[in-house]
């Protein structure tokens, strides 16, 4: 399912329309702990299941380097460091999908966009080689 290309190969993307993280999930958000565990599993099911779907291919552990660029369009945006936790449980589903094997620098580069507009979220994966 991956397009190859000279220096890298891309997936399917993932777009989830009508679908976003729940606020619950903000750094900001003042819930209760269990509430926001419970938004946690419930964001990275949601995600195991659409990379599942997406058929992207399982990251071997010494592989190349994968690129996970994170899509969120809003209409309000929300500030960059509460984006990235949000994304956080995003990233999570991503790799016990098997599409990461880690989620640390040396594995993968995650990239975190904003944009206005209606709620949607974009999940795209790239496999840098050389």
């Amino acid at each position: 399912m991956s397009e190859r290309r000279a220096d890298y190969a891309v997936w399917q993307p993932i777009i989830m329309t009508g679908w976003l993280p729940p606020n619950d999930l903000s750094p900001n958000a003042r819930v209760h702990w269990r509430v926001r565990h419970r938004a946690t599993q419930q964001v990275r099911g949601d995600v195991w299941v659409q990379v599942q779907a997406a058929g992207w291919s399982r990251q071997e552990q010494n592989g190349p380097r994968r690129r996970l660029t994170i899509t969120m369009t809003r209409p309000r945006r929300l500030d960059p460091d509460n984006a990235v936790a949000i994304c956080k449980a995003i990233v999570d589903g991503v790799r016990e999908a098997g599409a990461l094997w880690n989620d640390s620098a040396p594995h993968c580069e995650i990239t975190v966009r904003q944009e206005n507009g209606p709620a949607c979220t974009a999940l795209a994966l790239e496999e840098m080689i050389g």
